[in-house]
């Protein structure tokens, strides 16, 4: 297997960010600096790969659902600010795990966690057209009519200015609430989205991503998935899991 490829199903990056770590000379194989990221590695040579003088431990991937609260960041920036990994069991908190894409401090709801690269690799690129389901309250009040021009909006596309971001639904709920789906993630999008609009999202919550629901978990709480959630994730992306 690719150098690359051992590397991220182990958590310690994107294909991208590996070839980053590789060309600043942070890996090691039997005590020499790897820079090849296609080298080819076989089964004898995975103790003795390290990563910043640390040995890799090569555990089996998992992935975790977090229900993450608002004013928790997706990633660790500050000592002392609460993050996403935080909420991992005890066990877990000191081994490679990175989010499934970022919900800002101020969003909540579904977040996963894992330490299979290739997986968040995968999930997080727009060409696989990952739905995502949100709930949001927002102001102005919106009325029917105005609604009916969102949805079509929505459903063109929305020119954000970096992107246009592919098709998305629309529903209205009420006249500052609805439900909205996209298919990709990238930073901010449906705040931005609804702002192009001309409305100001005032709670945002994911309730999917994928195959996978929120369902009625605890803010706060977090579990581990089961074999077949993970199968459910892994057929999404067309990916063979390698444990």
């Amino acid at each position: 297997m690719r150098l690359d490829k051992v590397l991220a199903d182990r958590g310690l990056g994107t294909r991208s960010e590996i070839k980053k770590i590789l060309r600043q000379g942070q890996v090691t194989l039997h005590g020499q600096v790897v820079l090849k990221a296609d080298l080819q590695i076989n089964t004898a040579d995975l103790p003795y790969i390290c990563y910043r003088g640390e040995k890799i431990d090569f555990y089996a991937k998992t992935v975790f659902l977090l229900n993450k609260p608002a004013g928790v960041l997706s990633m660790p920036e500050a000592e002392g600010v609460p993050c996403a990994l935080d909420y991992l069991p005890p066990a877990y908190r000191s081994r490679k795990f990175s989010c499934v894409g970022r919900l800002d401090k101020y969003s909540e709801g579904l977040l996963l966690i894992t330490n299979d690269g290739e997986l968040i690799h995968r999930l997080t690129q727009p060409k696989w057209k990952i739905r995502k389901l949100y709930y949001v309250d927002f102001e102005p009040e919106m009325s029917s009519t105005a609604a009916q021009l969102v949805q079509t909006e929505f459903a063109q596309g929305i020119n954000l200015g970096d992107f246009v971001t592919l098709a998305a639904e629309f529903h209205r709920l009420n006249s500052t609430s609805a439900e909205i789906t996209v298919q990709e993630g990238k930073f901010h999008q449906v705040r931005r989205m609804l702002s192009a609009c001309g409305y100001t999202v005032k709670r945002l919550l994911r309730l999917q991503e994928g195959p996978l629901a929120l369902q009625d978990m605890a803010v706060g709480a977090v579990r581990q998935l089961d074999e077949a959630e993970i199968a459910s994730l892994y057929a999404e992306v067309q990916l063979t899991r390698t444990d």
